[in-house]
């Protein structure tokens, strides 16, 4: 140790040299004595033995002459780690800047900017002097003399003197202080920002890879302090600093981590009483939620408490979020720092509590996590089951925008629809809203099973505490759904009706099911879509009522009898007693037993038609006079194809003859092409020379009734009788909009199964059915991918057609035998 009159130092801070201005490397006590403020010669005595020890005449250095005494506190504290020669540039550093350091708490006086006090009503406001406790008025008065002092204050007669002090700083408790204060610091500290400083208010960050640099870097910016004239504190400084507490959080090379005194407080919060409480917690809680695993999912039970609808009941599930959420935070994961050259990689999950992902990075072949994020779902987003994947994926990348705009990166996912996700196409709505945000990004989708997906699969969910969770919904599948099950014997065993209901509930096809029934509810089809078909018939069962209204009692079910009726729900739906209940509808529809009467018979075998192909014959016939529409229509031209028996019905405001032969070009051959044999009756329309002239010039075969016989144009007849009937259940008591419910009509009718050729006339048409509003029912349907060439489908088409129109001609033979006989 060096001995000085009245304090010693450390020798690791001094340089001993000799003459020759070599450094002397010291092994042994030394004692010398020195005067500060010099430097001077002085001779050596070792106090150790040594037989190679002689005195010797050196120069002495003392570092910490150069350190202010006010805070050479700060210089042991940060120098410890520091070599001589380090210890030897900082001692100067401090000594070159000790102005920019505040001694005794003086303030500095930046008059770069002013702050504003904007005032709605400038009169003065009068307030009686505060009264001052005698025994703190003497701290009161040494304090403002001290501020007078330093020019924080100033005296002033103004009509706003009392009870305020007139500052010429900006003091604390000013609205907008904080923002005034920031604009400062980054107008002191500009084109330095995130180059070698990074700034909060008052708490600033100066970073570097050496000592050197770290060095260059305090003078930049200690200099441009001095030039503002702004003090530093140095009791708040920490220099040289591997870890470094900024914010409340801990930064080192390893990365960033929560503040250890910063989760003391959560450790020892109290049970909160009221919704303020859990508020509070939650907010604090929430400001550390990116270390933490699986945020929301954990507070979930708590953030159901600060609903305002809510009433505030501490239950067990409460408490245990409560603890769990104070044990994460206190044994919260460090997370590292980005890197400009390494891939992002994303992972995402959903569950039915809300969303979940994960944001690494590749560093040195090392995948490290940079942030987490997870959140609950809305009510709104609850219902939207089939979307949640994508919903996750849209979520994620918005929240992670700072890190993944303009990077190459990859998400992973264990829903294998979202590899296909940029390459939908014709998407509307809210997918297409998702995908047009997404195509700023570059990044590549990849499937990943559930079993490698863990760490995004875990924040998304946890396990339900509650046995009748109503979000519980989604199917979660087990491994060994994929592997082979073989079935040796059956045991049947007596079982209780409890015993019945715990294995339901224990199937997840059934279990919403038996759950909507003991709470009076419809399950959704979201909530029903993911699982298997079982569940779907069991949903469809259910929505047996709602399925009468669309398949019969709405406009596109048209009324319709029992076999057309049938036809449409089998196509879509099942159910034990489908065809039962059907028949019941039919039966026992108010509105069909008004407004049908009962079938006449025929007075005579009908005779075979030859048809075979589309719009080989058409029937085509007037139906009218009806009431006068608004549209000014009041007649409806029904046009028949006798094999597909494809309806039109045209609405015309007159049937002569020129209207009816322009609405046969424009909406029968320009549509379906020119038909073969074209059957009317002997109406003038239909017999005038400018129809048989079109007739002739489109190489039609023209046939008619015979006179007073209508039954031969009896297929158009039949539909006159079922467009009237239809009209009757939908019109309005005026029946001036008839003509606005032909199209439903149309509609109805080509997706009706024909009794007599087994199909419906849009199957044998376009070899599949048009969707219905009733098809809207089971959601959207998946887009339709075929990779074939346009050829193979057309030959495809053309055999499924083929086959069709077979089945067809075998069926109009047998039904014309059946009517014949």
């Amino acid at each position: 140790m060096v001995s000085l009159p009245r304090q010693r130092i450390p020798v690791e801070n001094c340089k001993l040299r000799y003459p020759t201005g070599e450094e002397i490397e010291i092994k042994f006590k030394v004692n010398v004595w020195i005067s500060l403020e010099k430097i001077f010669e002085s001779v050596l005595g070792i106090s150790k033995q040594n037989p190679f020890c002689n005195l010797l005449c050196s120069r002495i250095e003392c570092f910490e002459k150069k350190v202010p005494h006010f805070f050479r506190e700060l210089f042991k504290k940060y120098s410890e780690n520091l070599d001589s020669s380090e210890k030897e540039i900082f001692a100067e550093f401090l000594y070159e800047f000790q102005d920019v350091f505040s001694e005794n708490i003086v303030a500095g006086n930046c008059g770069l900017i002013e702050h504003e006090i904007n005032l709605t009503d400038c009169r003065p406001i009068k307030q009686a002097p505060r009264r001052i406790p005698i025994s703190m008025r003497g701290e009161v008065n040494k304090n403002i003399e001290e501020m007078k002092t330093q020019g924080v204050i100033e005296e002033s007669q103004s009509p706003w003197v009392s009870p305020a002090v007139l500052f010429t700083v900006m003091p604390f408790g000013l609205c907008n202080a904080p923002a005034t204060f920031e604009k400062l610091m980054e107008r002191v500290l500009q084109k330095l920002l995130s180059k070698v400083w990074l700034v909060y208010l008052d708490d600033v960050i100066i970073f570097s890879k050496d000592f050197k640099e770290i060095i260059r870097n305090l003078k930049e910016v200690f200099l441009r302090l001095r030039t503002a004239n702004l003090k530093i504190n140095p009791k708040k400084c920490v220099l040289f600093g591997k870890n470094v507490k900024y914010l409340g959080h801990v930064i080192s090379e390893k990365g960033i981590t929560t503040d250890p005194e910063k989760i003391i407080a959560v450790k020892n919060w109290p049970i909160p009483q009221n919704k303020k409480q859990i508020r509070s917690f939650l907010g604090f809680c929430s400001y550390y939620r990116k270390f933490v695993k699986g945020f929301s999912s954990i507070a979930k039970p708590l953030y159901n408490l600060t609903e305002n609808l809510s009433k505030f009941e501490w239950k067990t599930d409460c408490q245990e979020a409560f603890d769990n959420l104070k044990q994460a935070l206190t044994s919260s994961s460090v997370l590292s720092f980005p890197k400009e050259n390494g891939m992002f990689i994303l992972d995402t999950d959903v569950s039915n509590l809300g969303i979940g992902a994960v944001l690494s990075q590749k560093q040195n072949g090392i995948e490290k996590v940079i942030a987490y994020y997870s959140r609950t779902f809305n009510k709104t987003e609850r219902n939207c089951v089939t979307r949640r994947e994508l919903l996750a994926v849209v979520d994620s990348i918005k929240s992670f925008h700072h890190y993944l705009y303009g990077q190459s990166f990859l998400v992973r996912t264990d829903h294998a629809s979202l590899k296909w996700l940029m390459s939908f196409k014709n998407l509307e709505g809210q997918l297409a809203r998702w995908l047009e945000r997404l195509q700023q990004y570059n990044f590549e989708i990849i499937y990943r099973k559930g079993q490698s997906h863990r760490n995004a699969d875990g924040l998304s969910r946890r396990p339900c505490a509650e046995i009748d969770c109503k979000y519980c919904a989604k199917v979660e599948l087990s491994d060994l759904a994929e592997e082979e099950k073989k079935i040796s014997r059956i045991l049947l065993e007596e079982t209780t009706s409890e015993e019945w209901r715990r294995d339901q509930l224990e199937d997840p096809n059934l279990a919403i099911f038996v759950k909507g029934k003991e709470e009076g509810r419809r399950s959704l089809w979201q909530e029903v879509v993911a699982r298997d078909s079982s569940a779907k018939v069991y949903w469809s069962y259910w929505d047996a009522l709602i399925l009468k209204n669309e398949a019969h009692d709405s406009s596109s079910g048209g009324h319709f009898g029992v076999n057309k009726t049938l036809g449409k729900i089998r196509k879509r739906f099942y159910w034990a007693t489908c065809k039962t209940d059907v028949e019941d509808w039919c039966s026992t529809c108010k509105i069909c037993v008004a407004k049908k009467g009962p079938a006449g018979k025929g007075k005579s075998p009908l005779q075979i038609l030859n048809v075979g192909a589309l719009f080989e014959r058409v029937e085509m016939n007037v139906l009218g006079p009806l009431p006068k529409t608004v549209s000014g229509n009041r007649y409806l031209l029904v046009i028949t194809d006798c094999f597909t028996k494809w309806v039109e019905a045209i609405p015309l405001k007159n049937i002569r003859a020129k209207q009816v032969a322009e609405a046969f070009v424009s909406q029968i051959v320009s549509r379906h092409g020119v038909p073969l044999e074209l059957h009317t009756d002997q109406g003038r329309n239909f017999e005038s020379k400018i129809f048989k002239e079109l007739i002739n010039l489109l190489g039609i075969r023209k046939t008619r009734t015979t006179a007073l016989h209508p039954q031969s144009d009896g297929q158009v007849e039949r539909q006159h009788q079922t467009i009237i009937n239809y009209l009757a259940k939908f019109i309005a008591e005026n029946q001036k909009d008839w003509d606005r419910w032909i199209p439903m009509y149309l509609l109805a009718y080509r997706t009706s199964k024909h009794e007599a050729t087994g199909v419906t006339s849009s199957e044998l048409y376009f070899a599949q059915d048009l969707r219905l509003p009733l098809d809207l029912l089971r959601g959207c349907p998946p887009e339709l991918r075929d990779e074939n060439s346009a050829g193979d489908y057309v030959n495809k088409l053309k055999k499924k057609l083929e086959e069709i129109y077979v089945d067809t001609r075998q069926r109009l033979e047998i039904k014309s035998s059946r009517a014949k006989s």
